[in-house]
């Protein structure tokens, strides 16, 4: 019960959680508990009463919420895509390689995608009304060529017919999505890759087709809505990636990131940009150097 729940409870409830599951989902878990803790005098005075004046998720020791490895970072390579739509070809569910194709066309999310209605789809992109989307704002997304083939081969899929405003453009449940999606990774061995990190496979696509990388476009195209996130997360380590697989250093910014260098200063520290006079080539006294 709410009223049993103190302090050591809230912790050992922490350091069980973060036993079986990542520490950012952990840690948002605590978050929302803390949050229902404090809107619990608003939702049920009575309960409210009975409760300790000390916000049990608030105090928790949140030192127990192990050390996070980072972002995640997987990526497909074009062996495992290769698998990937082979093994997708055989499924019996016609819907689900159309699902993932748009899913790696466009970087939409598996709940926009399945919620899609025809109303929303227009020539050249797509409009997700804000209940769709995971920041409850109306967002365009701009379909690529793959995505117009996709679109295009789901409307002919009807034939004559003129499919209803309302009429969703894919039929397949979520469950069933889920348990096709499962068989397709485990017959070609890429159980880790989630359909979540389509995503981020076609987040990097959109930035090598960009003249000059830009959060802010990428921000409008995937609805992301914070810039910073997009460009700590995505961007740079997209341009780093670029850098080194290149070895293109074209800028101060590349010879920073090269080094390790965190701002301009330490740049200049290092970077002898003065001209090279005798008395520098001699040494500090100034007298030329004497050849042995």
């Amino acid at each position: 019960y709410p009223d049993e729940i103190t302090v050591a409870v809230a912790n050992q409830f922490l350091r069980q959680r973060g036993e079986t599951h990542a520490p950012s989902t952990v840690a948002r878990e605590r978050g929302q508990l803390q949050t229902i803790w404090s809107k619990l005098p608003h939702l049920d005075p009575a309960l409210a009463e009975k409760l300790s004046p000390i916000n049990p998720w608030q105090a928790a020791d949140r030192s127990l919420i192990k050390e996070s490895d980072g972002p995640r970072e997987r990526e497909l390579t074009e062996e495992e895509e290769v698998l990937l739509v082979s093994s997708l070809s055989y499924c019996r569910n016609k819907e689900v390689p159309l699902i993932v194709g748009l899913a790696l066309a466009t970087g939409m999310r598996r709940s926009e995608m399945l919620m899609l209605e025809w109303r929303q789809v227009e020539d050249t992109f797509l409009s997700l009304d804000p209940a769709q989307t995971k920041g409850k704002r109306r967002r365009y997304v701009s379909l690529t060529a793959a995505g117009v083939e996709i679109i295009e081969g789901l409307r002919a899929r009807l034939g004559t017919r003129k499919p209803k405003p309302n009429e969703r453009l894919f039929k397949t449940s979520l469950n069933a999505f889920k348990l096709s999606w499962g068989r397709v990774r485990k017959r070609v061995g890429l159980e880790d890759f989630q359909l979540h990190d389509t995503r981020r496979v076609a987040i990097t696509r959109m930035l090598r087709e960009m003249a000059f990388p830009s959060a802010v476009m990428l921000s409008a195209m995937t609805g992301m809505q914070s810039v910073g996130h997009l460009e700590e997360r995505f961007v740079r380590p997209f341009l780093d990636k670029e850098r080194a697989r290149t070895g293109r250093i074209a800028s101060e910014e590349d010879i920073r990131a090269n080094v390790g260098h965190s701002d301009a200063r330490m740049t200049k520290h290092y970077a002898n940009l003065g001209p090279v006079t005798a008395a520098k080539r001699a040494g500090k006294g100034g007298a030329p150097a004497k050849r042995k």
